[in-house]
């Protein structure tokens, strides 16, 4: 990637996905550290290149502090890459799996803090989003694609498969309930997913077994997986219905990492673009 090579010096690799590669790298202007995620390399490099459009488009219009941000993009050669906010803390994934082996559960009120962030970021794509309701679905929200800065903010990232919405349903195929099926589905899919992450944050699990181990969670918490892991869809809880919940009003009184909504305006208005 020459233009990047101009621009930044390229530290390490921080993961490799189906359709490219995701570098830290550091610039050389100011020594700001990013995260530049590239595509194109791929045995399939037409869908790669759609799926870059696609994930810089709504990028450029997402102003969350628990989204991650975008901070610039380009093209080198037959390569798209997008510049993103880079999260020292990790995701998710890491976080259980260390938890996992050293056989130490994450504490509770940590789980409440990442629950509540990620919350807060599902209902902005639900209901917020240019200001439509359940507008921005996710469709690929797991503990892979929720990093951590360096303060412990949560960040949702890849929105690759992103789906918007015009008419509140619509039919496709992806991962589970009624997408694996190709039923109509809504908002509440991605709150099937949220469930499978807090299953996973209270138990260390993954949730392929029912819901066998979702005692192990906190009383507090026990309720609300179960909630969130309806097989029917209506009985599951909008982001609103639990922001209005009296547990979640009261977990959201505790002091989580913030970043001023304006502050993260000023980042993503401030985006370079790189050629």
């Amino acid at each position: 990637m020459d233009a990047i090579a101009e621009h930044f010096t390229t530290i390490r690799v921080l993961g490799e996905g189906g359709f490219g590669i995701v570098k830290l790298v550091k610039s050389g202007k100011d020594g700001q550290l990013f995260a530049v995620k590239s595509f194109g390399q791929t045995s399939n490099m037409t869908q790669a290149l759609q799926l870059a459009e696609k994930e810089i488009a709504l990028l450029k219009t997402l102003a969350h502090r628990n989204i991650v941000g975008f901070h610039g993009m380009g093209l080198d050669q037959k390569e798209r890459f997008i510049i993103l906010e880079y999260c020292a803390g990790g995701d998710l994934r890491s976080l259980i799996n260390d938890a996992a082996s050293q056989r130490k559960p994450i504490p509770h009120h940590r789980i409440q803090s990442i629950f509540c962030q990620m919350l807060l970021a599902l209902h902005y794509c639900h209901y917020s989003y240019k200001g439509l309701r359940h507008t921005l679905l996710h469709r690929d929200l797991k503990p892979e694609n929720v990093l951590l800065n360096a303060a412990g903010q949560v960040k949702l990232a890849d929105f690759g498969l992103v789906k918007v919405m015009a008419n509140g349903l619509t039919v496709t195929t992806s991962f589970v309930g009624e997408l694996v099926a190709g039923q109509p589905y809504d908002h509440k899919a991605d709150i099937f997913n949220l469930g499978c992450i807090l299953f996973e944050l209270c138990t260390l699990r993954i949730p392929n077994h029912g819901l066998r181990g979702v005692q192990r969670a906190r009383e507090s918490l026990n309720n609300l997986v179960t909630l969130l892991l309806s097989i029917e869809p209506v009985r599951r809880p909008s982001t609103a219905d639990l922001l209005a919940s009296p547990v979640i009003a009261g977990w959201l009184q505790m002091h989580w990492p913030r970043q001023k909504d304006s502050e993260r305006a000023q980042d993503t208005n401030g985006a370079r673009n790189i050629t």
